[in-house]
């Protein structure tokens, strides 16, 4: 008998890995027995750490539909593969991963979300032309190609504006500009140094920008760039859950804290749920993310949702077709009774009751009184980061509920992206007790930055 089995495409290609969604799912496939196989690229560098948790790795000379299809075929005859997935958030140069998975569940009949929904999600600017079309409320933006470009179309915007890839991760060079100084200064930093990020992969590659197929912009790597309206308010997030076409916002965190850099604004303080927003406008937010959900098309996904709160409702910041970073997960399981990893898994499979299982997390999270922070500290200077100093005031306090760190041995940029040297998943009792705990964890723990070189430590 043929061993059932799932199929994960993995781009991931960083020396440093972007994300743990591959092993995350693989756990929670192998606790119900089901074998975990991967499919990567041929010019791959970082093979080695894909053989660590996965029972068989299949190499192809390019990602694409019919290469996917082609080793689907020869793979079948030892496994009988239930649900083929990737990364939805990751775009790369080498190959639409998105579209290639996308495209390949539709004609095997997989559960999966439409190519062009992704896609919209993951180009910042392709999400509010989709919001445009169906009237929904975004903000000024405007797509910019050179730097002459985002001067004049900047007047039209306002300053202060939001500058940043319509590709991305990691808030790699995302800046809140004031003036045209400040925009031109910023835009030399993208182009002169977009490569040196470590999220650079994620910009993907050249194309043209098209909804049902035709085109509407290009996109340059490197140099395309979307400015937006600033939007004044609190900021926050919406966890929701995706199936067959049936959007339910789940959970709704707040960002406490955010600090700008040179080049990227960080996210320090986060408690969840939210404490600010009242009981109408909780309505209206959730009523808000299914309305800009469903406008974009997805069907089965895990969705984290950023938007911000002001005078006249909320506005929409990005939306990621998956699972939300930091303790996001964290949240799910606690607070709303659900691991993240088997429900995606299980919306895969199309296993029963899954509308039942949302349902009654929902509810729990109405009715859950414990709050909980995510608390970063992040670099404040570039170099290599070689560890902490006092982890063990973290050992030995109960409200520090999981916390991990960023690997030493490895060099960080400060200045242009995100960093989660420390975070944290912490008990609290409400904001005020959030900030204090914050307060206290950076007095206490510190991290230690050398410019010299150190022995790499391999992340597995």
């Amino acid at each position: 008998m043929k061993k059932q089995a799932i199929l994960f495409v993995d781009v991931d290609d960083r020396d440093l890995p972007s994300y743990s969604y591959r092993e995350s799912h693989f756990v929670a496939a192998k606790r119900i027995g089901l074998s975990c196989l991967v499919a990567t690229g041929k010019n791959r560098k970082n093979t080695e750490r894909l053989f660590c948790d996965s029972d068989e790795v299949y190499v192809i000379d390019k990602i694409s539909e019919d290469n996917l299809l082609v080793h689907i075929n020869s793979i079948a005859l030892q496994y009988d593969i239930k649900a083929i997935f990737c990364h939805a958030g990751h775009v790369s140069r080498d190959g639409k991963v998105i579209d290639v998975v996308a495209n390949t569940c539709e004609k095997l009949g997989f559960p999966y979300s439409p190519a062009e929904a992704l896609m919209a999600c993951n180009n910042k600017f392709l999400m509010r032309e989709k919001l445009k079309e169906h009237n929904i409320k975004s903000t000024r933006y405007v797509l910019c190609h050179d730097i002459k470009d985002a001067l004049e179309q900047a007047r039209n915007i306002g300053y202060p504006l939001i500058f940043k890839p319509p590709f991305g991760a990691g808030s790699a060079f995302v800046k809140k500009c004031h003036t045209k100084e400040e925009l031109s200064n910023h835009y030399a930093l993208f182009i002169n140094n977009h490569d040196q990020s470590s999220m650079a992969d994620f910009y993907g590659s050249e194309h043209k920008i098209r909804i049902r197929g035709k085109p509407i912009n290009h996109y340059i790597p490197g140099r395309t760039v979307l400015l937006e309206e600033y939007i004044e308010g609190i900021e926050g997030t919406v966890e929701c859950v995706v199936h067959d076409g049936t959007v339910s916002p789940i959970l709704i965190n707040e960002k406490l804290i955010l600090t700008q850099k040179s080049g990227t604004i960080l996210e320090n303080l986060l408690i969840c749920p939210a404490v600010s927003f009242s009981s109408k406008e909780i309505q209206l937010i959730k009523q808000y993310a299914i309305d800009c959900i469903r406008a974009l098309g997805l069907k089965n996904d895990i969705v984290h949702l950023e938007f911000r709160l002001d005078k006249n409702g909320p506005a929409i910041i990005e939306i990621n077709p998956r699972l939300g970073g930091l303790y996001v997960d964290a949240a799910f399981k606690t607070i709303v009774g659900i691991d993240p990893y088997d429900l995606y898994l299980s919306m895969l499979l199309r296993k029963p009751q899954i509308d039942t299982l949302v349902k009654n997390g929902i509810e729990r999270a109405k009715n859950y009184n414990q709050h909980f922070a995510m608390m970063v500290i992040y670099p404040e200077k570039s170099g290599y980061f070689t560890g902490f100093n006092n982890l063990d005031y973290l050992e030995n306090n109960i409200l520090f509920s999981k916390y991990d760190t960023f690997p030493a041995g490895h060099h960080i940029n400060a200045e242009v992206e995100e960093n989660y040297l420390l975070k944290c998943w912490v008990r609290v009792v409400d904001k005020t007790h959030a900030y204090s705990i914050y307060d206290e964890l950076l007095q206490k723990v510190s991290p230690i930055i050398t410019t010299e070189i150190t022995n790499s430590l391999e992340c597995v």
